[in-house]
């Protein structure tokens, strides 16, 4: 509950002490040219630290099934609330729609292939994402690499294909897959285990072909 706050706080009185050290000798105008480039470097420190905690806390994310109240479960939460919390927070939702937020997801365990797009950071289990080249993440989509059934965690991949395009707020479950240049809507909901062909829109909850 704790941890994604105190390594935010940790961070953010990283680059406030910098500041307050650095004005003594600058000014104001040169704080406000050095200071992007401190938070920059704060927030690669950011990525790397949250990598390595999802490395010493759970490892590598497989497809699996988990009870819900075992270790594994929780170790999962935990990583998710220092994602969700502090890594998005800090520095993620700058880079949506940027060419550059791949390499942190990257960075997690994400399967991201050349000239993607995302506009969205709802990701959980980063090894069990698959996208390849030229595909679209629109605003606030989910890729839904887990579901609690019956008190029961399973995960599976999330198959993206090339050119494909996910809409806004739209949910992929798991164990699916889009095919090359396959749509799935905007608001829809593709079902686990399902997969759109190729060159084929679909649309709603669940999702069926246009």
């Amino acid at each position: 509950m704790i941890l994604p706050a105190i390594l935010f706080i940790i961070f953010a009185s990283l680059i406030t002490n910098a500041v307050s050290y650095l004005q003594v000798e600058k000014d104001l105008s040169e704080l406000f040219f050095i200071f992007p480039f401190l938070y920059l470097g704060a927030a690669i420190m950011g990525v790397f630290v949250t990598a390595l905690l999802r490395w010493i806390i759970i490892g590598k994310y497989s497809p699996a099934k988990k009870p819900l109240w075992c270790s594994y479960v929780w170790r999962s939460e935990l990583v998710t609330g220092v994602y969700e919390n502090f890594m998005v927070l800090f520095i993620l939702n700058i880079l949506t729609g940027t060419p550059f937020i791949k390499y942190p997801l990257r960075l997690l365990g994400c399967k991201i292939g050349k000239k993607t797009c995302f506009f969205t950071t709802q990701i959980t289990e980063f090894d069990l994402i698959k996208i390849d080249d030229y595909s679209v993440m629109n605003d606030n989509c989910t890729l839904q690499t887990h579901l609690f059934e019956d008190r029961v965690m399973k995960m599976s991949f999330v198959d993206i294909g090339k050119e494909c395009s996910v809409g806004g707020m739209a949910v992929v479950l798991y164990d699916s897959k889009m095919r090359n240049r396959s749509i799935l809507e905007p608001l829809s909901v593709l079902m686990k285990s399902e997969t759109l062909p190729a060159n084929t829109s679909f649309i709603g909850a669940p999702a069926t072909k246009i």
